[in-house]
Order: structure tokens, then C-alpha cells, then sequence
């Protein structure tokens, strides 16, 4: 048995060659200057990383692909901050989606409804007498002296009854009142028998 000798010429493998959209845009007499050609790239690589990052933006925005700190993040910047994080990513995206949808309603018995659907994902009742009147005809109108909202839920989906009382509260105008039930029975406002 005889060993043949055997050359075989392999190229030195490379690296994916560095975008060149920066260099590409000097004139052709600073081009040709090699150290211009490197001051250059140092801000084309400092750019390339910042390009990185924002690349794929349209997807950290979306509540459907978002990681889950943007998600709670998210929750914060429309106004329902406070959602735990521990919920689930399901009920993160239905709740960002309904509050989206529902920003034209807020403080209205219909967004608060959307709301309460996405967060118990069950049928909500919202009762409101409602009712606008204008600043100057005020003591003219029939208006009743303290307004209530009656929310009536099957149950606190994945937040406990304190939690859905303060999210609850922050979504309705100031000047009105709350009484929720929850499974039939009155969680709020609770009314505590006085001491005979």
C-alpha cells in the first residue's frame, strides 16, 4: 500500500463581509483615503448596531409577538397600568387589544365593559344612568346628586377582588360611584354595620 500525497487548497473562511451603505456614500476622493476610510467605519459599525435594534421594532410594538416586559410596559403607557405581571401573555394581549380599541370610550360604561370582558373573559354587565349636561344649565337639569355605576361580573378573572376594585375605580370619572358584584355578591362598596 502506497500513501499518496494529496494537496487540496482550502480557503480561509471569512466572515460575512460589513455592510458598506456608509462607505459607499463618501465621494470617491475621500474613499480612496485609508484612514478616512476607517474613521468612517466606526460609525458605520456604531450605526449598524443601532439599525440592529430598531429592525424588527414593528414587532416589539405589537402585543401580539411583544416580549413580555414591553407587554407590561405597554399596559402602563395606555393607562391600565398595575396589570400583574404573573397573568398570563393571553390575557396581556386581550387586555392591551381591548384598551386600544377602546380609548375613544374611556370613562364610558361601554369601554369599561370592553375592559372588564378582556380581563374576565366572561359577559360583564355595566349598568350607568349617564347623562351630559351642559356647565350652565346645571341647576335647571334633572340631575341625580351622586352617580352610580353598577358592574355586575361573574368573577375577578385573574386578579383578586382588591386588585379589580382599584382597576375598576381608576377607569371610572371621578365624581361617580361603584358598587361591583362579583358572583352575585357585593364586593363593593362594603358596608359595615355600625357597632351598637
Amino acid at each position: 500500500m502506497t500513501l499518496v500525497e494529496r494537496r487540496v487548497e482550502v480557503e480561509p473562511a471569512t466572515a460575512t463581509p460589513p455592510s458598506r451603505w456608509l462607505l459607499d456614500q463618501l465621494p470617491a476622493c475621500m474613499a480612496s483615503d485609508p484612514l478616512l476610510r476607517q474613521f468612517v467605519l466606526i460609525f458605520q459599525r456604531l450605526a449598524d448596531g443601532y439599525r440592529d435594534r430598531i429592525d424588527g421594532v414593528e414587532n416589539v410594538i405589537d402585543p401580539g409577538v411583544a416580549p413580555p416586559d414591553f407587554r407590561h410596559w405597554l399596559t402602563g403607557w395606555l393607562g391600565i397600568g398595575g396589570l400583574d405581571q404573573s397573568a398570563s401573555a393571553a390575557l396581556q394581549r386581550d387586555l392591551i387589544h381591548a384598551t386600544g380599541r377602546s380609548l375613544r370610550n374611556r370613562g364610558t360604561a361601554a369601554g369599561l365593559h370592553a375592559l372588564l370582558v378582556a380581563i374576565t373573559g366572561e359577559p360583564v354587565r355595566v349598568d350607568d344612568q349617564g347623562g351630559v349636561v351642559h356647565a350652565d344649565h346645571v341647576a335647571d337639569a334633572d340631575v341625580p346628586q351622586g352617580r352610580l355605576v353598577r358592574v355586575e361580573v361573574p368573577s375577578t378573572g385573574t386578579m383578586d377582588q382588591r386588585e379589580l376594585v382599584a382597576f375598576v375605580r381608576r377607569e371610572l370619572p371621578v365624581h361617580v360611584s361603584l358598587e361591583l358584584i362579583v358572583a352575585g355578591q357585593r364586593v363593593f362598596p362594603v358596608l359595615r354595620r355600625r357597632p351598637r
